[in-house]
This record gives structure tokens, sequence and C-alpha cells, in this order.
């Protein structure tokens, strides 16, 4: 081993010390809160892809995971980009829209960023392992927001930990979509919003026999894979 190989060793063993102190300090909820500020500063401002990997290990540890593994997610797609989306590498980190069960699956995300189709939105439901839950978007164009004043304090104030801190859809809805990381998922499901009146549906329907989902309104009532016919007058 050179001289450059053995500080490049010393330099990540002092890093890993340093965040493995950090994270013996953090052993509850409350504490975490009160800190997360400063690991923000500190960690987001030098190398993000692996700060916020440090970041979705201390929100794991804190985290209600019966609350997150009890959330429906789903991803809204623009209809002209549902086929591509099944294409997807389902290894990579995808983000999704996460609602309670007694919550109807409305599409906040495409009200705010393409309000043209949400009229008639179609989403993906995703099962797969949560690695971060936000009631607001901070993983799109993070690098950007970071330098927000007043930001951290955002972060802080929008993660997801508990039943308490999940902002329910009356208050989503004046203020936009949450947003939930998801890695390794498979879509077991498509939302058709509107149900029988959405003007994809019939296209929707021509994925969900291709690769075998099954089809829910934004109620989750079970939609027939195929069109119905009219009655007979």
């Amino acid at each position: 081993m050179d001289k450059e190989q053995m500080k490049l060793l010393l330099e990540n063993w002092r890093k890993y010390l340093a965040e493995e102190e950090m994270f013996s300090l953090l052993e509850d909820q409350e504490s975490f809160r009160e800190e997360l500020p400063g690991i923000v500063k500190r960690f987001f401002m030098r190398d993000s892809k692996e700060n916020q990997k440090f970041l979705k290990r201390l929100w794991n540890k804190h985290v209600d995971r019966g609350l997150i593994d009890s959330l429906t997610l789903v991803r809204w797609t623009p209809a002209p980009k549902m086929e591509g989306f099944l294409q997807y590498d389902t290894t990579r980190e995808m983000s999704a829209e996460g609602y309670l069960p007694n919550e109807e699956l409305v599409p906040l995300f495409l009200r705010r960023k393409y309000p043209e189709e949400a009229e008639n939105a179609v989403g993906f439901v995703l099962d797969g392992y949560v690695s971060m839950a936000s009631n607001m978007n901070i993983s799109t164009g993070f690098d950007q927001k970071i330098k927000r004043p007043n930001f951290i304090n955002v972060i802080v104030q929008s993660l997801i930990l508990d039943q308490e801190s999940f902002a329910p859809l009356s208050k989503r809805s004046q203020k936009g979509n949450n947003e939930i990381i998801v890695d390794n998922w498979k879509v077991i499901g498509i939302v058709v919003f509107g149900g029988e009146v959405n003007t994809n549906l019939n296209m929707v329907r021509q994925l969900s026999q291709q690769y075998d989902l099954p089809l829910m309104d934004q109620n989750r009532k079970e939609l027939p894979g195929e069109a119905v016919p009219a009655a007979a007058e």
C-alpha cells in the first residue's frame, strides 16, 4: 500500500468514526430532532451522495416502521410515459406519494407539476423498502434547495417519523405532495383517478393485461381489467 492509499484509508476511517460517534449520540427520537439541523448542515454541505446515505441511516433508526408500512405508495406518471416507466431499473431509488389507509389517492404531484394531466391521472402502486419520507419534496433538486435560507429548518420540520409528524391529505392539498423514497421497488397495481370516466382507461387496461396488474380507482375500488359491455335496452 502506497502513501496515497494509506492516506485515503485513514481519512475514510476517521470519517467512519465520526459518523459512528454521532450515530451513537442520537439514541432517542427527541435528541435526533434536536440535533438534526446540525447534522444536515455538517453533512449535506459536503459530499451530497454519501451524506444523504448517512441521514437516511439516522432516519431509519427513529422512524415508526408500522406507519411507513401502512402507506399506499403511488408514483403518479403522465399517461404517455406510463409504459416507459415499467422499463425502469427497479433497484434504483424512486420517489412516490404516500397515503394513509383511509385517504383518497389524490394526484397532488400532477396537480402541481402537470395540471393538464391531473384530471385523468394514472399512477403506479409501488411496493419496496422506504429509505426516507418527508412531507415535502426534499430529494428532487436537493443540491440547489440546500443553498436556500432556512432550508435546513424546513427539512427538520418536514421529515416523517411517526403518525404525529405525518401531514394529512387535507394539509398536503394546500401545500403540495409528500415524497417517499423507495428502494428495490416493484409495481403491484395501477390507480386510475376518476375510474370509469378517466379518458386514459382503455390504454391503462391494455397495460394492466400486458403486465398482469390490478386496477383501482382513487378510493381503492377494484376496476375491471376489461371494458364492461353496456346493458341491452
